[in-house]
């Protein structure tokens, strides 16, 4: 699955840190088989540190606390609105149905009912020349 571009750079530039990370542990580095986000030796971060940090970055961006399945929802419903084909969202989610993926995530606001009934306006405009 292709990755944001946002994304990808993040993991560069998480790659650089790393390598200077190992560099800096030397023999006491711990490999763990690719994990992106470790300790400064290469162990797994603890799923506490990881939670904290994750709350503390919603924090400074003045979001309320989430779970990580939160993120999930927001990414369905953002692409949704962005107006992303709802099949390439149900790919992306790994789900087996679409109406599934549109039950949960489609969600209808007046900035959108504004657009179809534009969109239905241009459509009923008479053409020049018919």
């Amino acid at each position: 699955m292709p990755l944001a571009p946002l994304a990808l750079e993040a993991l560069k530039r998480r790659r650089v840190e790393q390598a200077a990370e190992r560099l800096a542990a030397g023999p006491a580095w711990c490999d763990q088989l690719g994990l992106v986000w470790t300790t400064p030796r290469g162990a797994p971060l603890a799923r506490t540190t990881l939670w904290g940090e994750f709350q503390r970055c919603l924090a400074r961006a003045g979001l309320p606390p989430l779970c990580w399945h939160d993120l999930r929802h927001i990414t369905a419903t953002l692409l949704l609105a962005a107006g992303v084909n709802p099949r390439v969202v149900q790919a992306q989610l790994g789900q087996a149905q679409i109406g599934t993926t549109l039950a949960i995530y489609s969600h209808v606001s007046w900035d959108t009912l504004q657009a179809a009934a534009v969109a239905l306006d241009n459509l009923l405009q008479p053409r020049k020349g018919v």
